[in-house]
């Protein structure tokens, strides 16, 4: 069975065996979607409980791995891996310790980072005919950054590494192979018939076994990832340079257009210093000032306290709103400190800090500095949120700014000095501290403003499609269509080609959505709403719908509407409805009243809820990065949010601020701005 990515075909040879083929057309070059697709890759290879052995070898015969795409370093990942390391690193580190073999079948040329990539797999293997081996850094005027400088003196030992190295030139298969490079040189009509059998007498083995001695193995040849991690820092330190006039006539100059020149060390030199690497030399303690960004001149003095917005509801019945000065926290090794400059008040914010307060009784208390809201909670209200009774908490779940203080971890030092997007507890705050692996670093031109809703709406709309596509639906459903949430989520559908139904609530939320390119529209205040929606539902096949309302008939309207399309091709009847499996998540509560339903949709359907932080764990880290990337780079087209007013912590609790956002009105979401006076 072959499946994969873009670059990488995955063949599943057995369950214990697969192939992974790189095509990057037109001569192999490693990019950073690379990097993530190999980091995506990595994540099955952990977690696939029969896979023993993985092939790596090349759709072209010419080029195995020809060297990194120094044109699209700006697209450098800053999001540090599941190791806490750059992708890179990260890549090479988890290809060294997973518990599944790797094999490297080279055949073409693999230099630079092509050479590296060989080096972090457990065996390498070369056509003896058409294999060529090279690390050119030096001849280039630059450092191997990419983990030649550790795993290549292991092999070859001292003397031949500097050989390879410092000397920049080609070396054949059969040199590499007297010289340790690579496990052995097979003639090439013979090579792929070699490799084949090698790897499924591996896969005949235990798997307990195999990964038991790769890791007893490792612990005497697996470099230290913090070596590795200085390596890099001292390639970034030595500046991109001509290659030498006395380099060997045969090597092409960096900028040669055949691609040889291959080198890591460019990406991480021009962008991987600062966001890869970042902070490797920086210090900061609490209370202080944080270094200038190189070539800067921004300070930022810490404060001993902030502001903080916090909700409280007292057994007594009253929601208690107010702002009080907390100690600003330090730092845990993982962690970073935020200085928050915006945070926008989402739906689901509305639960914590309102709570189920009944509005018509708010008052507004104390100074325009230091307002205190109130506001009676019903009685019958109270056992629902009796877990918070007389508990002061903290609220805002996202928001963006700049990182002035930051853990010991690589992660949490890449961070510093960056503008970033996060999610956290407590971002309705001056600062708040933050898991590192809870952040993305915003692009240099984009400001706190544009990146505070980077986090729940755009990773809530992409982890949709990824859900539809997981559970093996073709086509989904979106109630409150209209919402910041909605209009991203059809610019992902029109993107990709996914077949979107969009249900809105009022005529004029259909029309800003046609507007929008949006196909498929369906007003619920319509009379004729039942039957476009199961119009709708027939056109896309659509079998997976998210409904923000929660409350009320709509969502077994939608599963009834599904029945309703499913039948229209049923070839005979069935008293127990379709076969086919209809899926209705509840992800919000816009519509408080109690969910009601009346079967009318057969057996094979299921209602349950879908919350981000669940979906997020089981995506795992790598597609997380993946997503968090993507928004990163789309962050003011396709995940552009707009907001209706922007007031800072006192205003949000000013009486107008509430009415306001407790609409929860398509087009009115509030930005709160914690540092404006």
């Amino acid at each position: 069975m072959s499946t994969g990515t873009s670059q990488f075909k995955l063949t599943k040879v057995t369950p214990g065996y697969w192939r992974l083929t790189f095509e990057n057309p037109p001569i192999n070059m490693i990019d950073p979607q690379s990097m993530l697709e190999l980091q995506e890759l990595l994540s099955q290879f952990e977690t696939d409980p029969e896979l023993k052995v993985v092939v790596f070898d090349s759709a072209d015969p010419e080029f195995f791995i020809a060297h990194f795409d120094i044109n699209k370093t700006a697209e450098m990942s800053r999001t540090p891996g599941p190791t806490g390391y750059s992708p890179w690193i990260d890549v090479t580190l988890r290809l060294s310790r997973v518990p599944v073999i790797s094999i490297a079948a080279i055949r073409g040329r693999a230099r630079g980072v092509g050479s590296e990539f060989a080096l972090a797999c457990d065996m390498r293997f070369a056509s003896l005919e058409k294999a060529i081996f090279a690390q050119v850094e030096v001849g280039s005027g630059l450092l191997p950054g990419g983990g030649a400088v550790e795993r290549l003196p292991l092999l070859t030992g001292r003397a031949r590494a500097l050989e390879i190295m410092i000397g920049s030139g080609d070396y054949d298969a059969a040199t590499a192979e007297r010289y340790g490079w690579i496990n052995r040189a097979i003639p090439d009509a013979e090579f792929d018939a070699w490799i084949d059998a090698y790897a499924r007498r591996v896969a005949s083995f235990d798997k307990q076994a195999l990964a038991t001695t790769k890791e007893l193995i490792n612990r005497h040849t697996v470099p230290d990832p913090n070596e590795l991690l200085e390596t890099a820092k001292v390639s970034c330190r030595r500046s991109p340079g001509r290659a030498s006039a006395n380099a060997p006539a045969s090597l092409p100059p960096p900028a040669s257009a055949s691609g040889v020149i291959s080198s890591l060390t460019l990406a991480i030199a021009s962008q991987s210093c600062e966001t890869a690497l970042g902070g490797l030399a920086r210090t900061t303690a609490l209370p202080g000032s944080i270094p200038p960004k190189p070539g800067g001149t921004m300070t930022v003095t810490i404060p001993q306290t902030g502001l903080q917005l916090r909700s409280l509801i007292t057994r007594a019945g009253q929601l208690e709103l107010s702002l009080i000065d907390q100690p600003v926290p330090t730092p845990g090794p993982d962690e970073v400190l935020i200085r928050v400059e915006a945070s926008p008040i989402n739906p689901s914010d509305l639960g914590l800090l309102l709570g189920p307060a009944d509005l018509s009784t708010l008052k507004v208390s104390g100074t325009a500095e230091r307002p205190v809201v109130t506001a009676s909670v019903p009685e019958a209200a109270l056992r629902a949120v009796a877990a918070r009774l007389d508990h002061s908490m903290s609220v805002g779940i996202e928001g963006a700014g700049l990182v002035v203080a930051a853990g010991s971890s690589p992660a949490a030092q890449a961070l510093l000095n960056r503008r970033v997007a996060a999610m956290g507890e407590g971002m309705y705050a001056q600062y708040c501290c933050v898991p590192a692996q809870q952040c993305t670093t915003l692009p240099d031109d984009a400001t706190a403003v544009d990146g505070a809703s980077a986090f729940i709406n755009p990773i809530t709309a992409l982890g949709m499609v990824e859900t539809m596509r997981s559970e093996g639906h073709g086509a989904l459903i979106h109630t409150a269509a209209a919402s910041n949430l909605g209009q991203m989520l059809n610019r992902i559908c029109q993107a990709e080609g996914v077949k979107l139904v969009n249900i809105v609530r009022k005529p004029e939320q259909a029309k800003l959505l046609r507007e929008l390119g949006a196909t498929y529209v369906c007003d619920s205040s319509a009379e004729n709403f039942m039957a476009d929606l199961t119009d709708a539902v027939a056109a896309t096949g659509a079998t997976i719908a998210f409904d923000a309302t929660g409350g009320g008939k709509l969502g077994g309207q939608i599963l009834g509407c599904m029945e309703a399309a499913l039948r229209r091709s049923a070839k005979e009847y069935s008293r127990y409805g379709s076969t086919t499996y209809k899926q209705l998540y509840v992800y919000g509560f816009l519509d408080n009243s109690p969910t009601q339903f009346s079967n009318s949709w057969g057996m094979a359907w299921s209602m349950g809820g879908w919350l981000l932080m669940p979906f997020m764990r089981k995506a795992g880290p790598v597609v997380m990065q993946r997503l968090k990337d993507r928004v990163a780079r789309e962050l003011k087209t396709t995940f552009a949010s707009h907001y209706s007013a922007h007031v800072s912590l006192a205003e949000a609790l000013q009486a107008s601020a509430i009415a306001q956002y407790s609409r929860r009105a398509t087009g009115e979401k509030v930005l709160i701005v914690p540092n404006r006076d």
